[in-house]
């Protein structure tokens, strides 16, 4: 619907006008069509919502679109996708046409890890609408809230593992790290080497060893490049790691121990003209990426499918194919050259973590209660109520009383959103909140702190 475009309508400025006081602008033409049109669209919308038109009744087009929108949210009629007696659906739209009802669980399942990625994102939005709400109704006073977009409590906390999860919910683990130093316990392959500690150095072309240990999930390994002789164009010393699916093509004696003709293996090698160098199976992806002294600390690690390299703390490389496999360790090279203070870190048994947030929260006057609202999920075997202990302070920590636990909401495979609350009085009592969250019996869970806040 548009208004009229015929000149002898005489619009002015595009809308209809009664014409001017001195006559310079024309009132315009109220013709038939003009009326009809503006009914017949009017018409339209009201016997479409299947109303039966009625001169005398001026709700119809009221009455019209309030129906389309109640026929909107109307999804019972729709083929159900899961259970039938499914509760909180969404209508969704078919490529091949058509509608369904899902739930939300229904509507992620089955999408690999974005399916847990998107479970965690619906309970970190409605912990922070539950919060927003509880704030606009007047129920909690002054607080303090953690976004958690960077490492924010680490380091007043001790035992804690800060995990940035990008599009997701990054949160506190209290996953413990083991640290492994090289021996020759630790390796099998070419028996042309000698270890002096946790330095191997290599007595003959090409002696290579594989690590006994495995990697799986997140770890790192680090090591220095002590000594390479420039025996060859190739790679004097060099470090890699390849999917335990390939351990046939290992190479006890072999140019860089079989990583080059596997399918998929991170390598790094240096010699003493070209440095370091950085490849991918039989691809050299850079050449001299960085200048390679006997004093540069290299790390090779994992976050998540994510390998990299780092020298002196400092990322030289991040590999663009990604790997959730179990990988294993290889380290090389030629006659002299040797690799020192070689060790690995990785993922170990959950450690009894306590988390403390960096500032305490002011308040003008000492409240009768506070509480503190998180995010938690069990990775194992924790149970809230007996493996987490949440303290509050009113006085900054100088005392400290354990909060009471209560689930506000549990999301399906996903978080629970968790209150702790507790009284401050006596010793406690005061203007300057903190916290303080316990990790208990060494069972694996994590937290994602939201708000502290006085009552």
């Amino acid at each position: 619907m548009d208004y009229p475009s015929a000149p002898e309508v005489g619009l002015h400025n595009g809308k209809f006008t009664n014409g001017s006081a001195d006559g310079t602008v024309k009132p315009s033409l109220d013709r038939a069509e003009d009326m009809n049109a503006v009914y017949d669209e009017i018409l339209e919308v009201i016997t479409d919502a299947g109303l039966v038109k009625d001169e005398e009744d001026l709700t119809q087009l009221r009455q019209a679109i309030d129906a389309k929108i109640a026929a909107a949210f109307d999804i019972g009629s729709l083929a159900d996708a899961g259970a039938a007696s499914d509760a909180d659906e969404l209508a969704i739209k078919l490529a091949a046409g058509g509608q369904r009802r899902v739930t939300v669980a229904e509507l992620f399942t089955g999408r690999g890890g974005f399916d847990q990625v998107a479970r965690d994102q619906v309970a970190l939005v409605e912990a922070r609408w539950l919060l927003s709400s509880l704030g606009a109704s007047g129920a909690q006073g002054g607080g303090k809230a953690w976004k958690l977009a960077t490492d924010e409590w680490g380091a007043t906390s001790t035992g804690e593992t800060y995990v940035n999860v990008p599009g997701g919910v990054s949160y506190y683990s209290n996953t413990g790290t083991t640290t492994t130093a090289s021996s020759a316990a630790q390796w099998s392959g070419s028996a042309s080497v000698t270890h002096a500690g946790d330095d191997i150095t290599f007595n003959a072309q090409w002696a290579n060893l594989k690590s006994n240990a495995t990697f799986t999930g997140d770890f790192s390994v680090s090591w220095r490049f002590a000594s390479a002789p420039n025996n060859a164009a190739g790679g004097d010393a060099y470090v890699g790691v390849y999917p335990i699916a390939s351990d046939a093509t290992f190479a006890p004696a072999g140019n860089m121990a079989g990583l080059m003709t596997m399918a998929t293996s991170w390598w790094t090698t240096v010699d003493v003209v070209t440095s370091c160098r950085i490849g991918y199976g039989t691809t050299m992806d850079v050449t001299g990426a960085k200048v390679a002294t006997a004093a540069s600390v290299y790390t090779l690690s994992r976050a998540g499918s994510t390998i990299s390299l780092k020298m002196d703390g400092v990322t030289v490389y991040t590999w663009p194919q990604t790997s959730a496999a179990e990988l294993r360790l290889v380290v090389g090279g030629l006659t002299t050259a040797q690799i020192a203070d070689i060790s690995w870190t990785a993922p170990g048994d959950a450690v009894n973590a306590v988390l403390m947030p960096p500032e305490v929260v002011s308040v003008t006057a000492a409240p009768p209660y506070a509480n503190f609202f998180f995010l938690w999920k069990s990775e194992g075997a924790a149970v809230l109520a007996n493996d987490l202990a949440v303290d509050l302070s009113g006085n900054a920590g100088a005392a400290w009383v354990t909060a009471t636990p209560t689930v506000l909401a549990a999301y399906d495979a996903s978080y629970s959103f968790v209150r702790m609350r507790a009284a401050l009085s006596g010793a406690v009592a005061g203007t300057q909140l903190s916290c303080r969250v316990r990790h208990l019996n060494n069972k694996l869970q994590r937290v994602v702190p939201l708000e502290l806040i006085a009552e």
